[in-house]
């Protein structure tokens, strides 16, 4: 096909130009729906977060999803929630009296506070 006069040719320009902005655009919409798989660096900072329960759901399950594929992950995550859950079990103390103010006096003669 070939075209005969150089109306033809801008009309076609013009018409592959709408066809590739609609694609580009197109594409842009339908990446806001795309579902990113998050990787190891970002689920080991999340991690705490996702123990906690501290993240929304779509967050929750990007990172629950990866932890499903991620065997380094998903020993990182159970060796802190094994941790965390060390840590709630030990029974708490009250500091002996008059801890609290040592503690300020001496950061106030050091020039902390």
């Amino acid at each position: 096909m070939y075209l005969r006069n150089p109306v033809d040719a801008r009309g076609a320009v013009y018409y592959i130009w709408i066809a590739f902005q609609f694609g580009v655009w197109s594409l842009r919409f339908f990446n806001l729906f795309k579902r990113k798989e998050a990787d190891c660096p970002e689920v080991r900072a999340a991690s705490s977060d996702f123990l906690d329960g501290d993240m929304g759901r779509r967050e929750r399950s990007r990172i629950a999803f990866h932890l499903e594929r991620c065997d380094l992950c998903r020993a990182f995550v159970n060796t802190l929630r094994a941790t965390v859950d060390m840590l709630r079990s030990t029974p708490t103390s009250e500091p002996p009296e008059g801890f609290k103010q040592r503690v300020r006096d001496r950061l106030r003669e050091s020039g902390g506070a």
